[in-house]
Order: structure tokens, then C-alpha cells, then sequence
């Protein structure tokens, strides 16, 4: 019976232990993905704002 417990005990930690990792590497792919987001969207901002410039200066 107790080592019945303990092999349970071991798989649920495991599992947990996988799920967490599984959580974060999807987290850390979030953030990547919006931050390259936030650096896109910056960049065409200052090249409409560079457009928009010429063509005030035109």
C-alpha cells in the first residue's frame, strides 16, 4: 500500500511539475511574441510619422 502511495505521490508531482513547465515556456513565448510586436508597431509609427513629415515638408 505505501509504495502504491509514494508511486502516486510521484507521478502527481511529476505531472505537476511538467504542467508548470509547460505553463511557463508558454509564457515566455507570450511575451516574446509581444513584445516583437511592440518593437514592429513602434517602427512603423516612426516611419508613418517619417512619411508624414516629408510630406508636410514637400
Amino acid at each position: 500500500m505505501t509504495r502504491a502511495v509514494n508511486a502516486f505521490v510521484v507521478v502527481v508531482v511529476l505531472g505537476t511539475a511538467l504542467g508548470v513547465r509547460a505553463v511557463h515556456e508558454s509564457q515566455v513565448d507570450e511575451r516574446r511574441r509581444l513584445r516583437e510586436g511592440v518593437a514592429r508597431d513602434a517602427e512603423r509609427l516612426r516611419a508613418r510619422a517619417t512619411r508624414e513629415k516629408a510630406r508636410l515638408e514637400s
